[in-house]
């Protein structure tokens, strides 16, 4: 399954409905949200469900795939459990019969598989909660409804086509609940391999699931789209090589080697232009807000805590809500900007190879901070209020890469490769991190050889080579998922050095400034 987004020509009398329609839902799912946690408050006073959690959780330390009796158990409690939570109503039956009764009122808006196609999307956050690790259900901004969603093709929004045989053109539009929205769409573009039209070539190869319609904000408001889910897969736009790829991805950067080009790229590089685009802002929306609110900080500069409606009500000027607006447009336009590298990158990473190999990452992990309180090993000097002098072991930094992976989006990275390569039929590949590790294997010895981070370049066979490139080298040349195939190393290192040299020198000469972690 595919999406296709198109603009929707929304005019000053259709715009008042479809925000109408956007707030409908806001409701009916914040109320459905009420529900759930007015349900799950039920469930946690429930004594007889909280011993059976106990119980089930003294049950699943135990190994049920050696014991018939432990599992006969679990069966049993896990069935008692799921009668408590069936007769609270908290299954998707039970939602869409309550939501039900809250479409009705507007069913004149919004349709019965668009509230169905909401509740699916709290009942994962539902589901989270009762079955994984999820805390609570939590209300959503009307703001943050960014999506009415769909279900069928035949109810809700529905697509159009209409030949005119006049003008020999087909017009386009949907129809919803009452409403006809245009849609623009452009077929003169050859955006494909052959001169073909990507809009058209969509449109013609697959079947119309369902339609959602979608908001992105601008700085002069929202503009409306409409996304058309269509199975099979999208059309390639590009033509695959034939080799074998190895991806060294990092937080902010990325390596790849194939046998006929190589890559050494600063994943979003312009995201740091952004951030000093945002910071300025939010520095001026500050000032604003404490100048128009100044009953609501302390002498200090902190924030009061208050209680109360009008404690809570904030004041804000015409200037510091148009810089709000331009705030939220930055945050999208940043946003935009990363995923359009992205795909741009992996578009011409495609055109090299026909199988890639990477080393799996978890990003999320690397984004936290670390636990462990430990103090620094040299001694600092810091002055006293008296002037004195005073030797000490500051503690370390606990930040790791939160703000790149936030900046870089690399897990997008990684999430994007492996949806492009079911997209494009390749073969996709990843080696064990921790037995495979290719910044420490060393082909010409064959050894594992510890090389400090700082090093970028490190000697291989008497070659200089770059830390990244190296390990995407090996992991191009992988011999089974635990270590590289030596023999491939050695027959394909001389060309690599070439590559990479030819590489090095060209981005020296482009006279672009490179981050630091390149070593050049």
């Amino acid at each position: 399954m595919h999406m296709l987004r198109l603009r929707l020509l929304v005019d000053y009398r259709t715009e008042p409905i479809v925000e109408k329609r956007f707030r409908i839902l806001a409701h009916i799912s914040n109320q459905l949200r009420k529900h759930v946690k007015k349900q799950l408050s039920r469930l946690e006073k429930d004594k007889v469900y909280q011993e059976l959690k106990k119980e089930y959780g003294r049950l699943k330390k135990l190994d049920p795939d050696n014991h018939e009796e432990v599992a006969t158990d679990l069966s049993r409690v896990s069935g008692l459990m799921d009668e408590t939570i069936n007769e609270l109503g908290l299954t998707k039956s039970g939602l869409e019969k309550y939501a039900s009764v809250m479409q009705r009122r507007y069913k004149k808006n919004i349709s019965s598989h668009q509230v169905q196609a909401e509740v699916a999307h709290i009942l994962k956050g539902l589901e989270k909660v009762l079955y994984g690790d999820g805390k609570d259900i939590h209300y959503k901004k009307e703001r943050d409804f960014t999506t009415i969603p769909g279900k069928s093709c035949s109810n809700g929004v529905i697509l159009h086509f209409d030949q005119d045989d006049e003008k020999h053109e087909v017009n386009c539009y949907i129809t919803w609940n009452g409403i006809a929205i245009p849609v623009r769409y452009d077929l003169s573009k050859a955006d494909l391999p052959g001169g073909r039209n990507y809009v058209n070539e969509s449109l013609s190869s697959g079947k119309i699931c369902y339609c959602e319609i979608k908001r992105i904000w601008f700085r002069s408001g929202y503009k409306y789209y409409v996304d058309i889910y269509m199975k099979g897969e999208a059309p390639k736009k590009v033509e695959p090589g034939k080799s074998v790829m190895g991806i060294d991805e990092g937080t902010s950067t990325v390596a790849a080697v194939s046998g006929d080009a190589v890559f050494l790229e600063e994943l979003a590089p312009q995201c740091v232009d952004y951030n000093k685009e945002i910071t300025k802002l939010q520095r001026q929306i500050d000032v604003s807000t404490r100048k128009t609110n100044p009953d609501k900080f302390n002498e200090d500069g902190t924030c009061r805590k208050r209680s109360g409606w009008k404690e809570k009500h904030w004041t804000f000027s015409k200037n510091c809500l148009r810089k709000k607006a331009k705030l939220r447009e930055l945050y999208r336009r940043k946003s935009a900007y990363a995923k359009c590298r992205h795909e741009n990158l992996l578009n011409r990473m495609i055109q090299s190879a026909s199988s890639f190999v990477n080393e799996p990452m978890e990003f999320s992990a690397l984004a936290k901070r670390s636990k462990k309180t430990e103090r620094q090993d040299k001694l600092s000097e810091v002055k006293k209020k008296d002037g004195s002098v005073k030797l000490v072991r500051k503690y370390k930094r606990k930040k790791r890469f939160g703000k790149s992976v936030n900046d870089r989006s690399p897990a997008l990275f990684q999430t994007r490769l492996k949806q492009k390569c079911v997209q494009y039929g390749l073969a996709y590949m990843e080696t064990d991190k921790w037995k495979y590790r290719a910044s420490q294997y060393d082909h010409d010895l064959d050894a594992y050889i510890k090389v400090e981070l700082s090093r970028r370049f490190k000697t291989v066979a008497g070659q200089v080579v770059q830390r990244d490139l190296y390990s995407a080298f090996l992991q191009s040349c992988m011999g089974t998922p635990e270590k590289p195939d030596r023999e491939k190393c050695l027959q394909l290192f001389g060309q690599f050095v070439r590559m990479q040299a030819e590489l090095i020198m060209k981005m020296k000469a482009s006279g672009q400034s490179r981050p630091a972690c390149f070593g050049f």
